[in-house]
């Protein structure tokens, strides 16, 4: 691995450490599994430029910018006659999780209250009862992802002022 992969490794790095410190900060931790799922790839796509491609489980953008009622998956008004919903399941699955609820009837319960509550846009319901505070964990890192990325430059800018003073002579480079 070269001195340039070398610095971009440990940007992709400390920007993963960030966020999922700002995840952590926001509340959003519950199982871990978008924390744990973040990974990098750096491509060379050219003599002197790099791409660092940062993934993560989909949800993420859910938990960048949170999902509007009318696009969950359940209606409260009626019953669909299936046995199990996906989404009601993945609530279920969340709570305990987080450790709520004492019984399946009890989880399944609060389940069905969060998802009603969630997609209700009037009446009985108060709409998506999501703290919209605890979104954004990409936007709110914007600042410190940004510094990271600077320091690229000034490692790269180090490393070519190292290689060009040791062959040739004393010059310096501002990018």
């Amino acid at each position: 691995m070269n001195d340039v992969t070398t610095i971009m490794n440990n940007v992709a790095n400390q920007i993963k450490i960030i966020w999922g410190l700002k995840l952590i900060q926001l509340g959003r931790r519950a199982s871990g599994n978008l924390i744990n799922s973040f990974s990098h790839h750096i491509i060379q796509t050219g003599d002197f430029s790099y791409q660092i491609n940062i993934m993560a489980l989909d949800y993420w953008r859910v938990v960048e910018y949170g999902v509007a009622g009318d696009r969950i998956p359940f209606d409260a008004s009626r019953r669909s006659g299936k046995i199990n919903s996906d989404y009601i399941n993945g609530l279920i699955n969340w709570l305990k999780i987080k450790g709520v609820g004492s019984t399946d009837d009890v989880v399944r319960g609060i389940a069905f209250a969060i998802a009603t509550k969630q997609t209700s846009k009037g009446g009985w319901g108060l709409g998506n009862p999501m703290d919209k505070n605890k979104l954004g964990f990409v936007r709110k890192t914007i600042p410190e992802v940004n510094a990271e990325v600077k320091k690229i430059s000034k490692g790269i800018q180090n490393e070519v002022v190292k290689i060009l003073n040791d062959r040739f002579f004393n010059f310096e480079i501002i990018i």
